[in-house]
């Protein structure tokens, strides 16, 4: 195993860590991880999501499914004993890089740990799983936003600042 690759290359059904399961999303986690999506943006923005963008939860299952049935996307889950603790996204970007040079790319998202769980490595592993997802699918690249919080943790990953910009409209 090199040095950038983790134990969970080729990981389609699930493993034990630490007590912890990582696993593919089943259909019955949708109402749980929105759950976990809700409080992840009253953390970080500090405001009730359901209220300010009505109807996001069944966008959300539907941006989701769609890629998951194609095989454009992974949804991973962290679970401890019944409890869902944690989740991570990627999906496969679609730029003039991978249309027209087949540089495919990933955008890796919704990574969050229940607060009382943090600092345990899990948030770690369902990143790895996403970089292992990507990496499988061809992807030269993963790319993500982070919250100053989450900072250090992709640092740990091997992620650093690029050169792209961001203008607001």
């Amino acid at each position: 195993m090199s040095g950038t690759e983790s134990a969970f290359s080729g990981l389609p059904r699930g493993k034990i860590v630490d007590g912890v399961l990582y696993r593919d999303i089943a259909e019955q986690d949708w109402p749980t991880v929105l759950g976990l999506r809700a409080d992840m943006v009253d953390e970080i923005d500090g405001f009730d999501i359901d209220p300010k963008h009505p109807g996001w939860r069944q966008r959300f299952v539907r941006f989701y499914r769609e890629r998951l049935q194609d095989d454009r996307a992974a949804f991973f889950i962290a679970q401890a004993g019944p409890d869902t603790i944690g989740m991570a996204t990627v999906y496969l970007l679609a730029n003039h890089r991978s249309e027209i040079f087949g540089q495919q790319s990933a955008y890796i998202s919704n990574v969050y740990v229940k607060p009382a769980l943090r600092r345990k490595g899990i948030a770690l592993q369902l990143t790895f799983m996403t970089v292992d997802w990507a990496r499988s699918r061809g992807c030269i690249v993963a790319r993500l936003r982070s919250s100053p919080m989450g900072r250090p943790l992709y640092v740990k990953a091997g992620f650093g600042p690029t050169e792209e910009m961001e203008l607001g409209l």
